[in-house]
């Protein structure tokens, strides 16, 4: 378990590489947030006027040191988001996300003797300098990252930051030098790669996905990293653009570039392919190949769609809005799970939110399949991909029900969201499972059944979390008859719902 209680800042002396050594043998493995806390006030108390060999020293002792942290605090952070209350998720997040971004900038430091022609800086880092380079060029993809997974915009200082340093490895001649960056397996890299993880992640349209799903989208870009293509030079195949040194996200190629020697051209290659055989071959295995596991266990469904999003994000054509927008201003009610979707939906309550944590957000822009809304609160961590709401429009009697698909902040007030409509006739209701003996008649499951499906066809239901098992059949009254409900599929799994596709039928008469 990360401790997660909170800890006094203090004021720290930059340490020197002898004093870095003493100073890891003091790190609390037991508490790695604790640990990792204590490296990033170091890395915070690194002066402007340390020498650079010192200071390389210093850095990559304490960025060596804490990758075991980092990775147990991750693995927190991913147990946090399934929960109802993330107290602790918020200083986990940034913890890992401070120690990344300041290793980035303490190693972009170190290379920085290389702008300001110092040649006795030069000379204490000369075997040193491709190391530099690449591990400050996987500290920001991290850090990137781990905006992504509050689903934070990449700052434009970053791309001129990461896309200088990166030009130094090309000028040098060692931006394809393949080497060990960091000890152990998996630690062989390039600065050419490390650019290549930021800039494939950034085009990948993530804040659609959740968190596990960009993680399962990095290491995919990992291990498909000898498919992308990168080059001064345009051809058919390079569908983006990036101005190096600029303030300036990679771009879609539709939008011209300007005429610069610092512009690089790059595009998905072979990828797309590959990404197409990966899932026919998971499909026919039925598993997830074990370079993308790791020692995770992540869900078959959710790597099919992360290799469908990145497949669709990288083709030559982008994808298209499937409904046309129209910009509105109004106000919309919202509350948020499983729960209090029940409760909005079930005539037994009457769709009044008494004593719920009802929140209003702006919608902005409407479509058939949706809105998008403006959320300002100061306080929203549990705005996340895939979370069920339960939603009223302004002037409107009844409720509707919502998922969450893309999430953006605007800034540190204000949240952009898009929603998708699933029903607008949801029907709170209970069922029990067939094959209880009446002494459980009264144990009952809730579901919220959208009935606004096609009845000729497979309807869907919400479930809380984690209760259907193989080959449950159930039944529930509706109207007066009597109904069967066999599930099919799961459509969507969020931390507190299944979104299922049913089966309905007429129940047997009883005989008698």
């Amino acid at each position: 378990m990360v401790d997660t209680a909170p800890h006094k800042k203090t004021v720290q002396s930059a340490l020197t590489p002898a004093e870095a050594q003493r100073f890891i043998a003091t790190l609390p493995a037991e508490h790695p947030a604790r640990a990792l806390e204590m490296v990033v006030q170091q890395l915070d108390a690194l002066t402007d006027d340390m020498e650079p060999g010192a200071r390389f020293a210093v850095v990559s002792q304490l960025d060596e040191a804490s990758h075991a942290s980092v990775e147990q605090v991750f693995h927190e952070y991913l147990g946090t988001l399934s929960q109802d209350e993330r107290s602790g998720d918020m200083r986990l997040w940034q913890l890992a996300h401070d120690f990344w971004t300041n290793t980035a900038d303490q190693y972009g430091t170190c290379a920085s003797v290389l702008f300001d022609s110092d040649e006795k800086g030069i000379q204490q880092l000369r075997d040193h300098l491709p190391r530099i380079i690449a591990r400050s060029l996987f500290a920001a993809g991290e850090s990137v990252k781990w905006k992504s997974f509050r689903y934070l915009a990449t700052p434009l200082p970053l791309w001129c930051g990461a896309g200088s340093i990166y030009l130094l490895a090309e000028k040098y001649g060692f931006a394809d030098k393949q080497l060990q960056i960091y000890p152990g397996p998996g630690g062989i890299s390039s600065s050419r790669a490390e650019l290549l993880k930021i800039l494939f992640f950034q085009v990948a349209s993530l804040n659609s996905l959740q968190v596990v799903e960009m993680e399962i989208a990095d290491r995919l870009i990992t291990q498909l990293l000898p498919n992308f293509i990168f080059s001064e030079k345009k051809d058919d195949h390079s569908f983006y653009w990036i101005n190096l040194g600029a303030e300036q996200e990679p771009s879609r190629i539709n939008n011209p570039p300007p005429i610069s020697r610092t512009l690089r051209y790059f595009g998905a290659g072979e990828a797309v392919t590959r990404l197409q055989l990966m899932k026919q071959e998971a499909e026919n295995t039925h598993s997830i190949p074990a370079k993308i596991c790791q020692n995770d266990k992540f869900e078959f469904h959710d790597f099919l769609n992360v290799i469908d999003h990145l497949a669709t994000q990288w083709s030559h054509t982008p994808p298209q809005r499937q409904h046309e927008r129209h910009r509105v201003h109004h106000r919309i009610a919202i509350l948020r799970g499983f729960v209090n979707s029940f409760v909005m939906t079930s005539p037994e309550f009457g769709g009044k939110p008494a004593g719920l944590p009802l929140e209003n957000w702006i919608v902005e822009d409407v479509s058939q399949g949706g809105f998008g809304a403006l959320v300002k609160q100061h306080r929203n961590d549990w705005v996340q991909v895939g979370a069920l709401l339960a939603l009223q429009p302004q002037g409107a009697n009844s409720w509707i029900i919502g998922l969450i698909r893309r999430v953006r902040h605007a800034s540190d007030k204000e949240i952009r969201v898009g929603i998708q409509t699933l029903s607008r006739r949801p029907i709170a209701l209970e069922v029990r499972t067939r094959a209880m003996t009446s002494a459980l008649l009264h144990s009952t499951l809730p579901v919220i059944w959208f009935h606004d499906d096609d009845p000729k066809e497979p309807m869907r239901f919400v479930f809380p979390a984690g209760v259907l098992n193989e080959g449950d059949v159930l039944e529930f009254t509706f109207n007066g008859r009597g109904l069967v409900l066999q599930p099919l599929s799961f459509l969507e799994r969020g931390s507190d719902y299944d979104l299922v596709r049913c089966k309905i039928m007429a129940a047997a008469r009883k005989e008698g």
